[in-house]
């Protein structure tokens, strides 16, 4: 924008990339010439016609895309609240700024029926009426900059059932009968959790019971909704949040039950 009294004329504008998080492969600069060896995009009079004439109190505007990378190749434990940061000079004028990045909070849901912490009981193929007991296991991870108020909800669906066995014994985890939500009360979560070995990820596992009836025969059975993690980052003060896919009764991480197994006879 020009506040001045004067017009501009022959006007370039130059931005300039700054953070290991943008991905540099996806820029779009859309009229701009994107210079990967100063991470710059550059756009001259002859691009912009606002940048060949702009008079007293006109406004001129270009646009560009860049995506954030999914995974940063050199993270490590002391990489937390990262930052995407931009200079912008136009002509003799020049600015600063800057976007937060959140953080990425994920929990991991597993199913099992062979496991070393509960020992189940039951049939495979699965038979009606016939009741089996399984493991489900959430671990949760945190990268990029520290999180408190952390928790994962999922849904049991009708039919399955806690058997009140966890693991550790101590963890907070309740049920209301009424929705069928299991809660699981983490609390706050460091970044890097989960992502090195100083700093593993917390965890629970909980025993679940399901007996098939006829309207499961010939299909497997959700035995978990999706699970969705939440929490606030401390350093975006926002909350972030993430979500894995519900599991059935063909167990996709549990290598001794094929999915023709996992299918209610």
């Amino acid at each position: 924008k020009n506040p001045t009294d004067k017009i501009l004329e022959n006007l370039f504008l130059i931005v300039t990339l700054d953070s290991r998080a943008f991905d540099l492969d996806s820029i779009k600069p859309n009229g701009g010439r994107f210079s990967p060896g100063d991470n710059s995009i550059i756009w001259e009079a002859k691009d912009v016609s606002k940048l060949r004439f702009l008079g007293r109190g006109e406004e001129g505007k270009v646009e560009f895309w860049i995506n954030v990378k999914d995974e940063i190749e050199t993270f490590s434990s002391q990489d937390k609240e990262l930052v995407l940061e931009n200079q912008v000079l136009l002509s003799e004028v020049s600015a600063e700024f800057e976007v937060k990045l959140n953080t990425n909070l994920m929990v991991d849901q597993k199913g099992f029926f062979q496991d070393d912490v509960f020992g189940n009981q039951g049939v495979h193929p699965l038979v009606v009426g016939s009741q089996n007991t399984y493991t489900i296991i959430w671990q949760a991870k945190n990268r990029y900059a520290d999180v408190q108020n952390s928790r994962v909800k999922a849904l049991l669906p009708i039919g399955v059932e806690l058997t009140g066995k966890i693991f550790p014994e101590n963890s907070t985890l309740t049920f209301d009968s009424g929705s069928r939500e299991i809660v699981w009360e983490i609390g706050d979560i460091p970044a890097g959790t989960g992502f090195f070995d100083e700093l593993p990820g917390p965890s629970v596992a909980f025993q679940i019971a399901f007996t098939p009836t006829s309207l499961h025969r010939g299909s497997a059975a959700e035995l978990v909704g999706e699970a969705r993690i939440t929490g606030e980052d401390l350093f975006t003060n926002q909350v972030v949040s993430s979500l894995d896919g519900a599991i059935d009764t063909t167990l996709p991480d549990d290598e001794s039950i094929t999915e023709q197994m996992g299918v209610v006879q």
